[in-house]
């Protein structure tokens, strides 16, 4: 009967056990850096996609995409839109959307302002138009990721959003 381990047996353990610590630290370190990161750019696409879902509700209530309203003008960081009892400016700047009810009577469950905050996320509109009056707007989104030295582009979406319930909306 035997009570021990060989020498042999010993050196083998002590040379292929630094080596098989050295490839799970290697593994246990990019689980820890890629985790959150990843967790991150899920986190601001749930916000873009939370904004997204407030301009389909109000471009589904929509009746027209006026080009400009009192002060502010329709362009690429200005979304105008009128709804039958308001109209409303959504406003890109620093990493961040914001929602303003630009009529002095807002409904009660309708806030002022809304804004959604992602930095490392990129929302582009752009009105559709026929004989000078928009009907639609295309809506593309990504949230950019750093990795090394380089960009990467992630979870790149873009929609179709018609004024009223013309047509169904969704990824292109």
């Amino acid at each position: 009967m035997r009570k021990g381990f060989s020498l042999v047996e010993l050196l083998v353990v002590v040379i292929v056990l630094p080596f098989a610590t050295i490839a799970l630290s290697r593994v246990f370190a990019t689980f820890i850096r890629d985790v959150p990161r990843m967790t991150r750019v899920v986190e601001q696409n749930t916000t873009v996609l939370d904004m997204l879902t407030q301009l389909r509700k109000d471009m589904d209530s929509a009746v027209a995409m006026p080009d400009t309203f009192d002060t502010r003008r329709s362009d690429a960081d200005t979304l105008l839109i009128q709804r039958p009892q308001d109209v409303l400016c959504y406003q890109r700047a620093d990493g961040a959307v914001t929602r303003t009810v630009l009529t002095p009577d807002p409904q009660p469950d309708d806030p002022d302002v809304r804004t959604w905050t992602f930095p490392d996320a990129v929302v582009e509109w752009t009105p559709c138009r026929q004989a000078e009056t928009s009907y639609a707007v295309e809506v593309r989104t990504l949230v950019r990721q750093r990795i090394g030295s380089k960009l990467k582009d992630k979870m790149v979406n873009s929609y179709v959003l018609f004024i009223g319930d013309q047509r169904k909306d969704g990824p292109l």
